[in-house]
């Protein structure tokens, strides 16, 4: 029996061979799809539980912010706001400047940067 298949103008063509390697193996297809979850699953684990680095000025003025219970630390810019007022202008102009960095740090957590 010979397969064949209709294309898009309806000419008969014999379907592509497969080259992938792994397509004529089903073992290997799957060692490598369980390799790449663990690998991914592992990665996805490490960046959840890794916390954001920032310099220690920084930290102290979100602690002072965070300390006066006068904001939600999720409202970002009463957090800037706040922290000028109390003159912690480091943490301002890093809160303005690193967006992603401190929404991240607010579920995973800051830790201070000795190096910065």
């Amino acid at each position: 029996m010979k397969s064949i298949c209709l294309g898009v103008w309806n000419r008969e063509r014999k379907p592509r061979k497969l080259m992938n390697r792994v397509a004529g193996n089903p073992d290997a297809f799957d060692s490598l799809r369980k390799a790449w979850r663990v690998y991914a699953e592992n990665a996805k684990e490490a960046r959840r539980l890794s916390k954001i680095s920032i310099p220690r000025d920084v930290f102290e003025g979100l602690e002072a912010v965070r300390k006066s219970n006068l904001t939600n630390m999720l409202d970002r810019p009463m957090v800037a706001k706040l922290a000028a007022e109390m003159g912690f202008f480091e943490t301002t102009e890093w809160l303005m400047d690193h967006r992603k960095e401190y929404a991240e740090g607010i579920f995973r957590g800051f830790e201070v940067d000795e190096e910065a």
